[in-house]
């Protein structure tokens, strides 16, 4: 694992990508994750996803809520809806806030995700 994190945040993007791609397979406890929140923005998108889906094996779910939550307000379209279906598997309640959020597109992506799995 740490020959592959050493390559996270590399100059040629695939690399970087696939460093990141890579270690999310190999994220078993609370440090790799931490380690994924922590460089998060050095993602690619493809990178992002794999990292939010992987925070439902997340050790601590509180940490992983939250970090869902800020990925929700703060990222692009794919990344809010993947949170979001995320955080549906790991705690319906955390998403209430979103279903009246002032934000038209996360108050869509939530009831789109909400009407799904229903």
């Amino acid at each position: 694992k740490m020959t592959i994190r050493q390559k996270i945040g590399h100059a040629d993007e695939l690399v970087n990508e696939e460093a990141f791609l890579a270690y999310v397979l190999f994220a078993d406890d609370e440090s790799d994750f931490e380690f994924l929140i922590d460089n998060f923005e050095l993602a690619s998108e493809k990178a992002e996803i794999s990292i939010i889906k992987a925070m439902a094996l997340h050790p601590v779910k509180s940490t992983a809520i939250q970090f869902l939550e800020w990925v929700v307000e703060n990222k692009s379209f794919r990344s809010k809806l993947e949170a979001i279906r995320v955080l549906v598997e790991l705690d319906l309640n955390a998403i209430t806030q979103f279903k009246r959020s002032e934000n038209t597109t996360i108050r869509r992506i939530c009831s789109q995700v909400l009407d799904f799995n229903l």
